[in-house]
């Protein structure tokens, strides 16, 4: 797998905050700290990169919610 900024910045991430449960939007506003909001393009890139490391770091994703009429999911470091 290609070890690039945004793939070392997602580990970062959870390295940084074991514990944390963290949507695609708010991972993505960890990476892309510049940008001021947060669109498609960049929770579309965010949500690839987390299904790509996600076997690799042991990340889960966990359905919590239904809002807005769409499920909520948030990602973390299994235990």
């Amino acid at each position: 797998m290609n070890n690039g900024p945004m793939q070392r910045a997602v580990r970062s991430v959870f390295n940084a905050e074991p514990d944390a449960r963290l949507t695609v939007r708010e991972v993505a506003a960890r990476i892309y700290p510049d940008r001021e909001t947060i669109g498609v393009t960049e929770t579309n890139t965010t949500n690839r990169i987390l299904r790509q490391l996600a076997p690799v770091l042991g990340l889960t994703r966990v359905r919590v919610g239904h809002e807005g009429g769409a499920w909520k999911h948030v990602w973390g470091l299994g235990k």
